[in-house]
């Protein structure tokens, strides 16, 4: 009498490749029952099977701050699913991401409060008028504009006034 064991192949593998532009690093995890964390370029043979995907929406690289802006099949959702079938490579793309909209920092030490209602309109002003890279400039150059302006009154008064008009001019084009 023979006994014969068969036991069933390993199941197929293929390799998965990571990475992301224009920076590398960032930290992703790949889910298939269990979530592992992993940091881009990644490369690894993995088993035939459905891995959720998952990029962060944001990441800081240095004193720049990126947002997900898609996969290069061009899909926009951060998480996606990849079906194992084959070897692949996925990449995904970040864009430098506008800094976040503060204060008005000189307006701020102009009217000395960050509720003065003329604020409001130089932010709208702000975000829907001047281009990301001059409001960049702006959050680097404006905290010591404002401290400037704050600790004298003679100059406090003048960019108010200046201000003033300059609000004024916004109202009368809406």
């Amino acid at each position: 009498h023979v006994q014969f064991t068969f036991t069933a192949p390993p199941p197929p593998s293929h390799i998965l490749s990571v990475d992301t532009t224009p920076i590398s690093g960032v930290p992703f995890t790949i889910k298939e029952g269990i979530e592992v964390s992993y940091a881009s370029p990644w490369s690894g043979s993995l088993e035939e099977v459905t891995y959720q995907i998952a990029m962060p929406d944001t990441v800081t690289d240095g004193e720049e701050t990126y947002k997900f802006v898609s996969w290069e099949d061009g899909s926009t959702s951060r998480v996606r699913n990849v079906d194992l079938t084959t070897d692949i490579a996925i990449t995904a793309t970040y864009e430098v991401a506008p800094p976040p909209k503060p204060l008005c920092f000189i307006a701020t030490a102009a009217y000395g409060s960050p509720f003065a209602s003329e604020l409001n309109v130089l932010k709208q002003f702000r975000d829907q008028c001047l281009p990301d890279k001059l409001v960049h400039v702006y959050y680097k150059t404006g905290p010591y504009l404002a401290q400037f302006i704050k600790s004298r009154k003679a100059i406090k008064r003048y960019v108010r006034t200046a201000l003033n008009l300059f609000v004024k001019m916004i109202k009368c084009q809406q």
